[in-house]
């Protein structure tokens, strides 16, 4: 699934959830959504003149983790993606 889900990591570990995160642009700096805590995020979001950005992971990290998946064993995987209707 991508980070928009916002999983607890309890969730994640219990169900060996991969997790591929969109990329947010803070200012001039750019991290995975995933690298990011709430107060981390706001705190440097508030040190900034203007907004940030996010963009869609490239499809490159959906098939690192699909592939991740293949080599544990999955034969089947379920992926949650947002809307395109909300993002690109």
């Amino acid at each position: 699934m991508d980070s928009t889900g916002y999983l607890t990591s309890d969730i994640i570990e219990r169900y060996d959830i991969q997790v591929v995160s969109l990329n947010v642009t803070i200012g001039e700096e750019s991290f995975k959504e995933t690298e990011l805590s709430n107060k981390n995020f706001f705190d440097r979001l508030s040190k900034i003149k203007g907004t940030s950005t996010t963009s869609q992971p490239p499809v490159g990290a959906f098939l690192e983790a699909f592939q991740t998946l293949k080599s544990k064993g999955y034969t089947e995987i379920v992926s949650l993606h947002l809307s395109q209707n909300i993002s690109g």
